[in-house]
């Protein structure tokens, strides 16, 4: 069982050139440890309209990315 805070709706929002986009759905343990942040903004924004999902879990080489990229995107979704 996880608890999901999601801000991953926020990977369509126009970002200018160079800067990460935002989003990330970070899921939590019982305990309210991160398990895993599950983001579709990652990569750039594909023609097609598609999204690609990266998965990223603590030890992972690019896990301090994404959970700044999740605080980032969860301080705009709540401002």
């Amino acid at each position: 069982r996880y608890y999901v805070i999601r801000t991953s709706a926020l990977s369509g929002l126009p970002v200018r050139p160079g800067f990460a986009r935002y989003g990330g759905d970070v899921y939590l343990d019982s305990s309210f440890r991160p398990v895993k942040i599950v983001d579709v903004g990652y990569g750039p924004g594909r023609r097609d309209g598609s999204e690609q999902v990266v998965v990223t879990r603590p030890g992972d080489q690019r896990w301090t990315e994404a959970k700044f990229r999740f605080r980032s995107s969860l301080s705009v979704l709540v401002t």
